[in-house]
């Protein structure tokens, strides 16, 4: 059959859905450390399957005419981009097992991202992030972690601006941009990566151009919509962590629980008038310690008790100040330096130039991540 000629697909497999599941899967797929829990069993049985292990990820090349056994469990899929194919292959019968809340499913990786995991830095990369190397906190080894890293940034705003622009410029080598927006003048006070030509313009596509124009040595994906409880999981399944900025609670509480399901760090940042916080959720590294976003905002607050920078306005350096805070946090992270902001909340009140970090201890009846 002419279904699938030579597709590529990339998936990352969680290793503790290899060892539950053992020895029923019969494809050698690498778990979160590269490691290859099944050897080359699977190039044996399945005919018609290529598969190439690429640290985290696994390319795999599906030619036409595979087939596999009638006792055979087969766990893989296709990502957002190909879901429609996806589903063919399914209905086709050469999927037999699938179990997508274990499978983080992300777009294909490009060439450029391979490259930074298998390859030295040239001379024009060490020169541009020399000053990165030279700390001994994050060396070469650091700067080549980041070059391979994946960060989803949700919403394109005033946090977003300079949480993409300094991500970028460090070097962060997939970068995915999450906004339904498109830029209008009012937006130019605070969102510092549009410009006045790009009125008009998706917020995705203006920050796609000036992350280029900054750093043509990384990637960035589009996602040109507004997550919820619909897409959020599938969106965020194919990047290490996740940062966001926006101005709603149902995607903040959609961010919230995909990201424990999948155990992804959370970064969130907010703003109003000349004040500002941030911190890190990760609930899953330490159960009933920890907290998530939910623990800190249980429900959303009524209507009157929201601070909407659009009825109430926001000073545009406050969302500077956050956004690079927010910045260095996932940086922190992906480096796995420092001291986490997990269990604490920053608050900055720009008037009284002033920071202080309150602990957030985790909610015992959260209905997010308490019975996780």
């Amino acid at each position: 059959m002419g279904l699938v000629a030579q597709l590529i697909v990339n998936i990352s497999v969680a290793g503790d859905f290899f060892k539950s599941q053992r020895p029923a899967p019969i494809f050698n797929c690498g778990d979160q450390h590269g490691a290859d829990p099944f050897g080359a069993r699977g190039r044996r049985h399945i005919p018609g399957l290529k598969i190439g292990n690429r640290r985290s990820y696994t390319a795999i090349r599906i030619r036409p005419g595979a087939r596999f056994g009638k006792t055979n469990q087969v766990a893989f899929s296709f990502g957002d981009k190909n879901f429609a194919l996806f589903k063919t292959v399914k209905a086709a019968g050469l999927v037999k097992f699938i179990d997508l809340r274990r499978i983080k499913i992300g777009p294909p990786c490009s060439k450029r991202a391979l490259r930074h995991k298998s390859s030295p830095m040239d001379q024009t990369q060490r020169e541009r992030y020399a000053r990165h190397i030279l700390l001994k906190e994050v060396g070469g080894q650091g700067q080549k972690k980041l070059l391979s890293s994946r960060v989803l940034v949700v919403g394109a705003g005033g946090l977003g601006a300079p949480l993409i622009q300094y991500l970028a410029a460090a070097g962060v080598g997939t970068i995915g941009v999450a906004d339904d927006d498109v830029v209008a003048l009012s937006n130019l006070q605070r969102q510092v990566i549009h410009r006045t030509e790009d009125i008009g313009r998706s917020k995705t596509l203006s920050a796609k151009t000036f992350a280029a124009r900054l750093n043509p040595d990384i990637e960035i994906i589009e996602h040109a919509l507004r997550l919820n409880d619909h897409n959020a999981a599938e969106i965020i399944a194919g990047y290490d962590l996740v940062a966001e900025g926006v101005d709603n609670f149902e995607t903040r509480f959609a961010l919230n629980s995909a990201a424990i399901a999948m155990k992804k760090p959370l970064v969130s940042a907010a703003v109003g008038r000349f004040e500002g916080q941030i911190s890190t959720f990760k609930p899953y590294e330490n159960p009933g310690f920890l907290p998530c976003y939910r623990c800190l905002v249980p429900e959303e607050p009524p209507r009157d008790q929201q601070v909407n920078c659009a009825e109430e306005g926001v000073l545009g350096a406050v969302t500077g100040v956050m956004g690079t805070l927010a910045a260095m946090e996932v940086l922190k992270e992906l480096l796995q330096i420092g001291t986490s902001l997990a269990g604490r909340l920053m608050l900055y009140d720009g008037l009284a130039g002033s920071f202080r970090t309150i602990s957030l201890p985790a909610d015992p009846a959260c209905a997010d991540c308490a019975h996780r």
